[in-house]
């Protein structure tokens, strides 16, 4: 074999190893670029997830407040009390918090919705059980609501792992 042609098949094997290092590094760099990318989409619609949220839910949290023990624990609760409690909830519910509650937090509201709408037990005096269960909706609300507050940034908690 002449040194021309070893020369030349070195230069072909080494131009093609550098081709698939640059193809490689390439792809590699354009992957970690994509993924960067959605974090940072991630990043700005949970950032407006948060600021609506922020907006919204205080009014709930007003709402409930009128649910404090010794309006609740007293004789003189009246299902007109709750009733307007309860429309007041829907109206919020109505409005953007609606759309963006967590899947926790949706359900706390039907536990609360349906312990206001509940009647009253004998005649028109609601029973310890009935109290317990507008007191125990009422609280679980206010907390998964506390919860969706404090879940800041959900991508930057997740291992690092997923980027593959």
């Amino acid at each position: 074999m002449s040194t021309q042609l070893v020369s030349a098949m070195i230069a072909a094997s080494v131009s093609i190893v550098v081709g698939l290092l640059g193809y490689m590094a390439s792809k590699w760099a354009l992957l970690n670029a994509r993924e960067l990318q959605t974090q940072e989409q991630k990043r700005r619609l949970t950032e407006k997830l948060y600021e609506i949220r922020l907006h919204a839910y205080p009014r709930a949290f007003a709402i409930t407040d009128r649910l404090r023990g010794e309006n609740i624990f007293n004789q003189k609760l009246s299902s007109d009390f709750l009733t307007s409690v309860l429309d007041e909830l829907f109206v919020w519910h109505r409005s953007k918090a609606g759309f963006v509650l967590s899947t926790e937090s949706i359900k706390a509201f039907y536990q609360i919705r349906g312990s206001l709408g509940q009647k009253p037990a004998p005649g028109t005096i609601y029973s310890e059980e009935q109290k317990q269960s507008i007191w125990n909706a009422k609280n679980n609300l206010r907390a998964t609501l506390r919860a969706d507050l404090h879940l800041l940034y959900i991508e930057e908690s997740m291992p690092e792992a997923r980027i593959r």
